[in-house]
């Protein structure tokens, strides 16, 4: 951003990013400039509800703060609040999408530049495209006696938006850039050339299964993936259900078979086992049944 400033230079920092990035258009035929009709929202609402459907992990959805119409102006001044987000959050969640799934912020959010609280987001929804005011890039050109122009500013702050879900991690895993068609399309080529740069060249291209990247993609997912695996070898079924997100999948294992492909040490019992049972449940959905394998016996008369 201040690369042309008098007062400071630049330091590049290589490899910024080891992830691979992939930016996905979708239809967008809303208009900043006037409230949408109930059959366009409605379609907008399902577009959106359909994207965090089919991805893994939370997504982050960026909107318009307020409405900007050339024969009036509706803004909300309060800081922090948003017509458009409350109204898409409301939407969505009538639509049956569940509020864990997803986040709604708002272009200009104080939460759109440096926080860590959407570090394990996988996806990020780009709802319209939106310019830095020119009032506020004047105001940092003058502050840091810089000579950036209006696009530059644009691209410093959408990469500063993007890299607020867990393309910042550094973990090599795959995130999605899901943006509106009205983004210029030399912008976006421009993001993608950026977040995926040569410099990755250094770092072996991962060839993980996709049920792997999904377990990999929720928080304390990774010390899970080698157990998994083993199961996965003993039941190849496994591996559809989670890539499935099949949520009606249980798991039989007999407790002996388990205590011999996934040792836990000292007494085989189904206890040590509690804490890969609730991640599969509550993370994945699927139920992991650990029977004793122990013949029943009846109490004397």
């Amino acid at each position: 951003m201040l690369g042309k400033s008098s007062c400071f230079k630049l330091l590049d920092i290589t490899p910024k990013y080891n992830c691979q990035v992939d930016f996905r258009e979708f239809t967008f035929r809303v208009s900043r400039k006037h409230k949408p009709d109930d059959a366009t929202y409605a379609s907008f609402v399902k577009t959106v509800c359909s994207l965090c459907y089919s991805s893994f992990g939370k997504t982050l959805i960026v909107i318009w703060k307020d409405y900007r119409t050339d024969d009036e102006r509706i803004l909300t001044k309060e800081a922090g609040k948003s017509e458009w987000a409350d109204k898409l959050r409301e939407a969505l969640l009538t639509e049956g999408l569940a509020g864990r799934k997803f986040t709604i912020t708002y272009y200009g959010a104080s939460d759109t530049k440096s926080t860590n609280v959407y570090r394990d987001y996988q996806n990020i929804i780009l709802c319209g495209n939106w310019d830095l005011p020119p009032s506020v890039s004047g105001q940092l050109r003058k502050a840091y006696k810089s000579k950036t122009g209006q696009d530059e500013y644009k691209f410093w702050y959408t990469i500063q938006l993007l890299s607020r879900i867990g393309i910042r991690k550094n973990d090599g895993l795959k995130y999605t850039v899901y943006y509106s068609s009205d983004h210029p399309k030399k912008f976006i080529k421009s993001l993608g050339d950026y977040l995926n740069k040569v410099t990755m060249k250094s770092k072996k291209t991962t060839t993980d299964p996709v049920w792997m990247v999904r377990v990999k993609s929720i928080k304390g997912g990774s010390k899970y993936v080698d157990k998994i695996g083993k199961l996965i070898k003993y039941n190849p079924a496994l591996e559809k259900a989670i890539i499935g997100n099949d949520k009606t999948f249980q798991m039989d294992i007999p407790l002996d078979v388990i205590g011999g492909i996934i040792p836990m040490g000292g007494k085989k019992q189904r206890s040590n086992y509690k804490r890969l049972i609730d991640f599969m449940k509550t993370s994945l959905g699927i139920s992991l049944n650990i029977p004793n394998n122990r013949k029943s016996i009846k109490p004397k008369p």
